[in-house]
């Protein structure tokens, strides 16, 4: 898996290469590209009011950010599902997103543009990462079609970074096929290409989003909390196989997102 992985990143980097000297010279010049990048992600939804992300544009730049993520979600039905479609509350419609990327770069901000494929129904281990489609060819020509169609986008407004995918693990391995797409994004967006690959492709401690934390007295003193969208993990202070922490030693425990973190008598494993 990690060398189809690495083939695939590999690929991705001399493609990037060519081309993109122009929005990366203006880039540089405007913005600093490749300094130290203060980020934020900004939510541009379908029936979201301009003023409310001219707002959040406003506040992040009062706190110094210097680039924003832009994410478009397009809804595929289920895993084995062919084509994709807007939903009427999550996904933007192209003026505003064209709309918000201006306004970004108004205000001095880089901009990463961010498509992703969203699932309406999900079973039980099922996500974009587990995607089974009865024709894979069928798949990627409506996947080749929809991120064109904001790669195409993002070289009109001349976006500073565009990604090729996020986390689509099942189509990683099919190196020809994301060949062709590649293809296809760099004949109409000249920026830097990037992929957004799941954080389980390496074998360290994942980073996350907790709200809280909370810490236990075992020995070595384990770290628990709430990620997420990724439910409740725990995981030691330091490795326990002399190497340093890694994804093996932690623990995933009963509970939703967003937890705020009790835990119980001294070693006792329990979480509120």
């Amino acid at each position: 898996m990690r060398r189809e992985v690495c083939l695939l990143l590999a690929l991705v980097a001399l493609l990037l290469t060519s081309g993109a000297r122009t929005i990366r010279d203006r880039a540089e010049g405007a913005r600093g590209l490749g300094s130290f990048q203060k980020g934020m992600v900004l939510g541009i939804f379908s029936k979201t009011d301009p003023e409310y992300f001219r707002q959040n544009l406003d506040e992040m730049q009062n706190l110094g950010v210097d680039s924003v993520s832009l994410i478009v979600p397009k809804v595929q039905k289920d895993v084995s599902s062919i084509g994709f479609y807007d939903d009427p509350w999550i996904t933007p419609s192209d003026e505003s997103l064209r709309l918000a990327i201006r306004e970004a770069h108004r205000r001095g901000m880089r901009v990463f543009l961010l498509p992703i494929v969203y699932l309406e129904v999900l079973k039980e281990g099922e996500w974009r990462g587990t995607l089974a489609p009865g024709d894979w060819d069928a798949w990627f020509r409506t996947y080749e079609a929809m991120i064109t169609h904001y790669a195409r986008m993002a070289g009109e407004e001349r976006v500073e970074y565009f990604s090729a995918g996020s986390e689509l693990c099942s189509t990683e391995k099919m190196r020809e096929r994301w060949e062709r797409v590649i293809r296809k994004i760099r004949s109409v967006y000249p920026g830097p290409i990037t992929y957004s690959a799941n954080w389980d492709h390496l074998n360290h401690m994942a980073m996350g989003q907790f709200y809280h934390v909370a810490v236990c007295s075992k020995k070595p003193y384990w770290v628990y909390g709430g990620l997420q969208d990724n439910g409740c993990w725990g995981g030691p202070s330091v490795g326990l196989r002399g190497i340093g922490p890694i994804k093996e030693d932690s623990e995933r425990l009963p509970g939703s997102d967003h937890l705020l973190c009790q835990l119980g008598p001294p070693q006792s494993g329990l979480l509120r």
